[in-house]
């Protein structure tokens, strides 16, 4: 039965491929600050962001008047927001339905919810950031536990020219260094990506010595961010 469900599970995948959207290429390879929307499409309540027709929340990580909000609906069932400053702040959270059948096979087989999220990753996301940023580096990769013991995936992966900082001599946007965290919903019926940028790595002199705990620094950013994200039972 675990081998039927592993070649479901890979077969459901590749059509994945082609219903999966594509992330906000606007937010992935972001230009610098911009200025504040005129309005979101979700809303800011007792400092937690609420997405279009309340598809999830998440606390806010700043005060609302210190960072720029950006979201993006394309459906009922998939969206996201973009919480960033002029500091190098940058956390986006993104939520895509996820097909009936593979939905089903998560919850059928739950012991496969790593290999489904690794494949996520590997065939959909970074294929998609790769044909947005052809340079990238997958500096590391592992299986992560949240905090209420489900399956995550772990990534950190280097963006050149795509931080939310110019340098200002070249004129060119930084290099970003960005940790992904991917999960499951509790409902299953979602798969759900959020990417933080390291800020440490965008400030000279401090660079190099940042990067050796550049891992355990974002996991536990990103761990205590998800840690707020709760989407309608």
């Amino acid at each position: 039965m675990k081998f039927a469900a592993y070649y479901l599970c890979f077969t459901f995948l590749i059509l994945y491929l082609a219903a999966f959207p594509a992330s906000s290429s606007a937010l992935e390879n972001s230009s610098p600050i911009r200025p504040h929307r005129s309005h979101l499409q979700g809303t800011i309540k007792d400092d937690r962001y609420y997405g279009l027709k309340n598809l999830f929340s998440i606390a806010l990580p700043a005060k609302a008047d210190s960072i720029v909000i950006d979201d993006f609906y394309v459906s009922p069932n998939i969206g996201g927001v973009a919480f960033l400053n002029d500091s190098g702040f940058f956390l986006k959270v993104e939520v895509d339905g996820l097909l009936p059948e593979v939905a089903h096979l998560i919850a059928t087989y739950p012991e496969i919810k790593s290999e489904m999220l690794d494949i996520l990753f590997n065939e959909v996301l970074l294929v998609q950031l790769r044909a947005m940023v052809p340079s990238l580096r997958l500096l590391h990769e592992r299986k992560a536990t949240l905090t209420n013991g489900d399956h995550a995936l772990f990534a950190v992966i280097d963006l050149p020219e795509t931080a939310t900082l110019v340098d200002m001599q070249t004129g060119r946007n930084l290099d970003a260094k960005r940790g992904y965290l991917l999960f499951f919903s509790l409902d299953q019926q979602h798969l759900v990506s959020m990417s933080l940028q390291d800020t440490l790595t965008l400030i000279p002199g401090v660079a190099e010595v940042a990067k050796t705990r550049l891992n355990e620094r974002l996991l536990n950013h990103l761990t205590r961010y998800q840690s707020s994200f709760r989407m309608p039972s």
